[in-house]
């Protein structure tokens, strides 16, 4: 390990010497480049070498913004000359615009851009334009709670329906409304979207909407809006959106070839490939064959757009092509530099699972620095690559070692770096990712020096999210980060790794060592040293309370307004989003859970309550725990047992209790196979979870499995209160 620390910190040395060029091609010092390419020769992988001059996304999205100035803006101008908040709207919008329509990795307008919209709101302005893009602001700017956003959504709908507004404008409503809708219902966002597609197929109707110009923008929302799912469960809806005799040659093969490719997966199914039917397959292999006929041509036609090639990644994924997904993928990013699911195809199609290789994702995921294009979104896929690499991991020691192989590590810091100067109003948000990269490759001064820069930012939600994998959170960047300085952060690590092991005196002594810490620092071990206390009693046998305390110090929060009650245990109202909140102390791979949970307002239609129990694996992310809800579904009553936080689907019983007192429940999880009940009566008793094709790979049982609170939709008229959790390990 002292070997490995010492190579990272020569290689990190040496990779942020100062780049030069950060308008267009840029370059990266010469040690980076031997470094990636010696890793991309080892996995017979080859540079990606854009030409000089190569489009971006940056570049697509001005063409855009004209194209929706035109269409919406122009009209709304000439509509409300007369108004006296004319002028304001029409800045106001100009600036909106500009800011949802540009790439940019953070959006530090939004908060004064959500100041004016309100304002003009207050003030009268009601033109639809000028609601929608509002709605946009405030979303932006108020994430954690959505309602605002939501009523005004409504009432910009409201306003369009009576208005003339070009239909593409409906379409873009109703996106907004899937967007906003309460994450926990598939049905009301599959809805607004189909709605979004009925406008954009009138909008094709309209005169001067849609010219040969704005073809891509019509190419790409048809690609990236709309679910393939719903395409072919929808074909009445959607089908015609594929064929509509408006644009050149090239962007009508282009979605002849998509619509092919639905047809293929259609007649295939969605199973493992070892269900799938004869027919399945000759079906598939009829429409891949025709989505390449179509896709090639309009690659011919037209190389400089990058839709039909990304596309071709699949198909020759899927076997069906005659060139193999390297070259499609040249070909897209030969169109786009930045063209993110050429590169998002690629990486999936290297995954094992299809007969690719870690070595080659991880290839990928350096070859996107490697291109140097700061001027454009490709170097941070390394981010997504790297994230894509986790999920192949079988270990948790080897997801952190990824991020302590030094070319990995020296890669990110290059990404950050480059980002930094190519972007100077945005460099506190490259801090924040300086920071993040240090802590997982065990850099911390690194860290500590990239928390100096982040200013008054506060910490992205993309960055809690990669802490939420390892179980860190804030508090735990910063107090390793001042561990270190003190010198003492290898009787601090030996304290965990003998924690880890369940050597808790071996851990209590470890952290008795440690002396002079400063406030950042205190804070961690004192949360540690309690963490531990509870374990060493769940060892014993002993049922253990997990107290929420006021300031969720022992808890990882990850979603939702969550908050403590009296008695230790939460409440939760919001905004109709999900909630979620995970104790950091290990119950185990088999353990007994129980307590109870009730509601304010037993009637209300919002009511879900749930607890999230067992970390599956080394993906991390807040959406991979098993998840066991109690949720109202019209008059009804329902237990749901959910293979993972973000997704539903496994068990569903119907229940009749009353939600007005408190319910009691209890999880019992022992030799991988659950018992749940509520109420005293079972919703499900000794059934497997391991193995079991419903849960596929979201269930693996590990000793460090937690359990916490969640809510699939929390509720803006009830809150839902759980008493704290008591807990027993089960040998």
């Amino acid at each position: 390990m002292v070997l490995m620390n010492s190579m990272i910190r020569i290689l990190c040395l040496v990779f942020m010497m100062p780049t030069v060029a950060l308008h267009g091609q840029d370059v990266l010092p010469t040690a980076m480049r031997q470094a990636i390419a010696k890793e991309l020769a080892a996995a017979n992988f080859a540079p990606v070498k854009p030409a000089a001059g190569t489009a971006t996304e940056r570049q697509y999205l001005a063409a855009k913004r004209a194209w929706l100035s035109r269409v919406l803006l122009v009209p709304m101008k000439t509509r409300i000359a007369a108004k006296p908040w004319a002028a304001e709207a029409a800045a106001f919008s100009d600036a909106a615009l500009g800011a949802e329509y540009r790439q940019q990795f953070v959006q530090d307008s939004s908060a004064a851009l959500a100041v004016r919209a309100r304002k003009l709101v207050a003030g009268g302005a009601d033109d639809p334009v000028i609601l929608w893009l509002a709605v946009e602001t405030i979303h932006a700017a108020s994430i954690e709670d959505q309602r605002e956003a939501r009523t005004l959504a409504a009432k910009a709908r409201e306003s369009f329906r009576k208005s003339d507004c070009s239909r593409v404008l409906g379409m873009l409503l109703y996106f907004q409304k899937s967007r906003l809708s309460r994450a926990a219902w598939a049905e009301e966002q599959d809805e607004a979207v189909l709605k979004a597609g009925e406008y954009l197929g009138e909008s094709l109707k309209e005169a001067s909407t849609w010219t040969a110009a704005d073809a891509p923008f019509y190419v790409s929302t048809l690609r990236t809006a709309f679910p393939g799912e719903l395409c072919r469960k929808r074909k009445d809806v959607l089908a015609p959106l594929f064929q509509p005799a408006k644009f050149p040659e090239w962007a009508e093969e282009t979605l002849a070839g998509f619509w092919e490719v639905e047809l293929g997966w259609e007649g295939r199914g969605d199973d493992w490939a070892d269900n799938v039917t004869e027919e399945g397959w000759i079906k598939f292999a009829e429409h891949l064959e025709a989505a390449e006929t179509h896709l090639a041509k309009a690659w011919k036609l037209e190389p400089k757009q990058p839709y039909a090639a990304a596309r071709m990644i699949a198909v020759a994924m899927g076997g069906h092509a005659k060139e193999p997904e390297r070259v499609w993928f040249d070909r897209a990013v030969a169109a786009r530099i930045d063209y993110v699911p050429a590169w998002r195809a690629l990486s999936w199609a290297a995954r094992p699972r299809w007969g690719g290789s870690v070595a080659t994702m991880r290839a990928i995921a350096l070859a996107a620095v490697d291109c140097g294009r700061f001027d454009s979104d490709a170097p941070a896929f390394i981010i997504t690559g790297l994230d894509a690499v986790r999920q192949e991991l079988d270990s948790y020691e080897a997801s952190r070692n990824l991020y302590r192989d030094p070319t990995v590590s020296a890669a990110l810091l290059a990404m950050c770096d480059g980002y930094a100067r190519a972007l100077p109003a945005e460099r506190t948000h490259w801090a924040w990712w300086r920071a993040l990269t240090g802590w997982l490759s065990g850099r911390l001064d690194e860290t500590r020096a990239a928390l100096a820069e982040t200013g008054a930012r506060p910490m992205p939600w993309s960055i809690r999210w990669r802490l939420a994998a390892y179980m860190g959170d804030e508090l735990m960047l910063r107090g390793e980060a001042a561990i270190e300085k003190t010198g003492q952060i290898k009787p601090w690590q030996e304290a965990l790794a003998a924690q880890v092991k369940s050597d808790y005196p071996a851990a209590t002594a470890l952290l008795d060592k440690l002396t002079g810490l400063p406030p950042e620092a205190s804070v961690i071990v004192d949360r540690q040293r309690r963490i531990m206390e509870m374990e060493k009693r769940l060892a014993a046998g002993e049922w253990v309370q997990l107290p929420a305390d006021a300031a969720l110090t022992d808890w990882m929060w990850l979603d939702g307004p969550l908050t403590r009650t009296a008695g230790g245990g939460a409440s939760v109202t919001g905004d109709g989003n999900r909630a979620l909140m995970i104790s950091r102390v290990r119950i185990g791979p088999s353990f007994e859970a129980r307590g109870t949970v009730h509601a304010t307002n037993p009637k209300s239609t919002a009511f879900c309550a749930g607890i999230a129990f067992v970390h599956r694996s080394t993906d991390g992310g807040p959406g991979r725990w098993m998840t066991a809800e109690l949720i109202r579904i019209g008059k009804e009553f329902r237990a749901r047992l959910n293979k993972a936080y973000y997704r539903t689907g496994m068990l569903e019983k119907v229940i009749t209790t009353d939600f007005g007192k408190p319910v009691p429940w209890t999880l019992q999880l022992q030799n991988d196979r659950l018992t749940w009940k509520v109420a005293g009566g079972f919703v499900c008793q000794d059934l497997p979870l391991a193995g079991d094709e419903r849960t596929g790979l979201h269930y693996r049982a590990t000793p460090n499995g937690r359990v916490g609170y969640c809510s699939r939709v929390t509720p803006e008229d009830n809150a839902v209160i759980y008493s704290a959790i008591e807990v027993r390990r089960i040998k």
